[in-house]
């Protein structure tokens, strides 16, 4: 039997273990190819700076993913946007617990203040 010192160490480097853990961020995924393109007549330079890359495994074919960071440049999760205009959903959403959220938009959810007049 664990003395109540031995059961405290043992908490104490499960959380810490954890912390760690959470602390790190997601990998760029392996097989990942830095996108270089001019799509939608947007330059290399300026899907370099964000990171863009392009996957080869599903759901991400044929999208343009960019890391998404925290303030301490930890990678939270991926956006990817689909090339074809035609795919559905035009947008995916992964996140570091592994689940998908998927987003179709055929307009803006929004209305800038510009535009209401």
């Amino acid at each position: 039997p664990q003395n109540a010192l031995d059961i405290r160490r043992e908490k104490f480097k499960r959380k810490t273990e954890q912390k760690r853990s959470s602390s790190i961020g997601l990998q760029m995924p392996r097989g990942a190819m830095p996108y270089s393109g001019t799509w939608r007549e947007i330059s290399g330079e300026t899907y370099k700076k964000f990171d863009c890359f392009i996957h080869a495994d599903k759901p991400f074919t044929s999208r343009l993913s960019f890391p998404v960071k925290d303030l301490t440049g930890k990678i939270v999760a991926f956006n990817c946007r689909t090339q074809n205009p035609t795919d559905i959903p035009k947008y995916i959403i992964h996140s570091p617990k592994g689940s998908i959220t998927t987003i179709s938009c055929s307009s803006p959810p929004y209305k800038r203040k510009s535009d209401t007049s």
